[in-house]
């Protein structure tokens, strides 16, 4: 039952927003009770996160798959941002996330949780520039900064262009990693 309730959850964060969708709305999608819901999850925004988490894990397993397809760093960012900006990565619950992220929470176990979802990104990041630097194909300084100013600039592309038709979308991701890391190297 709690795959059930995930799975519906899921849909109606995806249709109707992060803050629209009530557990209500959640127990009428799943066809279960409020006490079987809670017996789950104590609110919203455990169900919200454990979606996130599992999405993430989908995203992790995809890009592992494409990364072992380059043989440099280089390489390797481009790659990960044509991925990034392609339909079979994008996440279809972007638009619920930024959401969730712009609301105040007052749960410091939330707060954990949402800064450990970001920075399972800052670590592709990281990993790649810190690769390049041992390679010498680049010379980066404060790859800890540099990563994190990556994540963020992709996580801030996925939303502008959200909308845009995939090949675009790669496109104008693809560019981006090109500015962004020539923009670095020294």
């Amino acid at each position: 039952m709690k795959e059930t309730i995930l799975a519906s959850a899921r849909e109606l964060f995806i249709k109707k927003g992060y803050t629209a969708t009530s557990m209500g709305d959640i127990v009428k999608a799943a066809n279960t009770s409020k006490g079987n819901l809670y017996y789950h999850f104590t609110n919203k925004e455990h169900l919200f996160l454990d979606i996130l988490e599992k999405e993430e894990d989908r995203w992790a397993s995809l890009w592992t798959k494409y990364e072992k397809e380059c043989s440099t760093a280089y390489d390797k960012f481009i790659r990960l941002a044509e991925f990034s900006g392609s339909t079979q990565a994008q996440y279809p619950m972007q638009m619920a996330l930024a959401e969730f992220y712009a609301k105040e929470h007052d749960s410091d176990l939330i707060k954990e949780k949402i800064e450990e979802l970001e920075q399972r990104f800052v670590h592709y990041y990281h990993k790649i520039l810190e690769e390049g630097v041992l390679n010498k194909e680049w010379t980066i300084e404060e790859i800890d900064e540099k990563s994190e100013m990556a994540s963020a600039a992709f996580t801030g592309l996925d939303i502008c262009f959200y909308l845009r038709d995939e090949k675009e979308r790669i496109k104008l991701f693809k560019d981006f990693a090109q500015v962004f890391l020539k923009g670095m190297m020294k």
